[in-house]
């Protein structure tokens, strides 16, 4: 019996090449899948500031006035939880700082981080960096005004994911959006 010199299999370098294209098709898809969650998350500040926004406007309608939740800094963020923002979830609390004064609610536990001022006409808004470029607000200020931010550093990496909205424009800006 004579054996063929050619088997009808696969040699071990065949097999090597398949595992390590699959292997790569794994990574690229667990990279690509990650990043899509990351940015997903986004959706979140989007429509919280779309809540504040619709809150402020109402209060101006009811009152005459925008609301001052975050007792004039956008550093005074909420929820205030130590170690918030590391990608961990907060329920929504109106109780922080001054929210109870707008009637903003979220459909269940937050991600970012949420601080909302305003001033009146002639008043100059806060001084708001995204992107690496400074925001033009409108001087002098014509009418009052307020300015929402939403913040999260989800991997502690101490870049942050930014969102941006405020009464000069419907348009809300989000920085390194993903991150």
């Amino acid at each position: 019996m004579k054996r063929s010199r050619y088997s009808a299999g696969f040699t071990l370098i065949e097999l090597m090449i398949v595992v390590a294209i699959i292997a790569v098709l794994a990574i690229l898809g667990i990279v690509g899948y990650q990043r899509i969650i990351r940015t997903s998350h986004s959706a979140e500040a989007r429509n919280m500031i779309g809540a504040i926004k619709i809150a402020q406007e109402s209060r101006r309608a009811e009152t005459g006035s925008f609301a001052q939740p975050s007792n004039g800094l956008l550093t005074n963020l909420c929820p205030d939880q130590a170690g918030a923002g590391l990608g961990q979830k907060f329920a929504w609390n109106p109780g922080c700082q001054a929210w109870n004064t707008l009637p903003v609610q979220s459909d269940g536990p937050v991600l970012f981080r949420y601080a909302s001022v305003s001033g009146a006409a002639g008043a100059a808004p806060p001084a708001l960096t995204m992107a690496g470029t400074a925001v033009n607000w409108p001087t002098p200020t014509v009418s009052e005004w307020y300015v929402t931010v939403a913040q999260l550093d989800e991997n502690g990496d101490g870049v942050f994911c930014r969102a941006a909205g405020s009464s000069f424009t419907n348009e809300v800006v989000v920085e390194n959006e993903g991150d």
